[in-house]
């Protein structure tokens, strides 16, 4: 089938063809683009799937499980990042650092009842200037950092990206106090 090697969403198993997709696998495709639509995702429109998830099934599959989990909808928001979650949650103190450039890599925003509560990074590495970064924004009593846990982006593909979430702490306790 070298005519199907290259189009086409990427199976677990490893096929990415829509020609000769099985009834299956149409259900499954059918099924995730119903469900993104509850997390914010409009397949083939304006807000559809981030990249990753664009081209793996099970990248698609994992999004939807982590941002329902927390009650998350996809933000059409790009480039703005920390000044775009800190909106709504005291003084906007943060300028553009070098070492953001390094932590946010396949970066996604999400919102919580319509309000900036997280941002999703999937980096490849992070440097030590990173890390101090990463550090800084824990010491900040608005934020929450989680580093290092699962990642949707990439892990499908034998590339290894690690999650750094990035939340406002008083949406985060909103949604553990639900």
């Amino acid at each position: 089938m070298q005519c199907c090697s290259m189009f086409g969403l990427i199976f677990p198993d490893g096929r990415r063809c829509t020609r000769h997709q099985s009834p299956e696998d149409r259900a499954l495709i059918a099924d995730l683009d119903q469900r993104a639509q509850t997390v914010g995702i409009v397949p083939g429109g304006p807000r559809g799937w981030p990249y990753g998830a664009n081209l793996y099934v099970m990248a698609r599959s994992d999004l939807i499980e982590w941002a329902t989990r927390y009650g998350l909808r996809l933000s059409s928001t790009h480039n703005e990042s920390l000044r775009w979650l800190r909106r709504g949650a005291g003084p906007v103190s943060y300028d553009s650092d070098p070492d953001d450039s390094t932590w946010q890599d396949h970066v996604t925003h999400w919102t919580y009842n319509r309000q900036p509560a997280c941002i999703l990074s999937q980096p490849y590495h992070l440097s030590s200037g990173a890390l101090a970064r990463l550090a800084h924004l824990e010491s900040d009593p608005d934020l929450q950092v989680f580093v290092g846990g699962p990642s949707w982006y990439g892990h499908h593909t034998g590339l290894q990206t690690m999650s750094i979430e990035v939340w406002r702490q008083d949406i985060l306790h909103r949604i553990f106090s639900r």
